[in-house]
């Protein structure tokens, strides 16, 4: 299979040039560290738990994250920010 074909399949969520590729993976390292990385870890746990979790239990697991993460710092400033017209800063907090 060809770069661009696992593009298209949706296997991969870019293609760059060979030169590229460590500049393209630092920016993308950079975007998610500048995010709400406790939220994001939170959402890949979920994630990876669906995989052999009933549909009730994954609810269930999803209510509790979202009343967890929802009294969150970094929640409180991505609300802020939104209404303030600024990027948010967050802190993984």
């Amino acid at each position: 299979m060809q770069a661009r074909e696992a593009l298209q399949w949706g296997l991969v969520n870019e293609v760059v040039q060979d030169d590229q590729l460590l500049a393209s993976a630092a920016g993308v390292a950079e975007k998610l560290a500048s995010g709400p990385t406790a939220a994001l870890g939170r959402a890949k746990a979920l994630l990876n738990r669906s995989i052999d979790a009933t549909l009730e239990s994954q609810v269930e697991a999803e209510r509790r994250m979202q009343l967890e993460l929802g009294g969150s710092a970094d929640f409180l400033e991505g609300i802020r920010a939104f209404s303030e017209k600024r990027q948010p800063k967050f802190e993984g907090k």
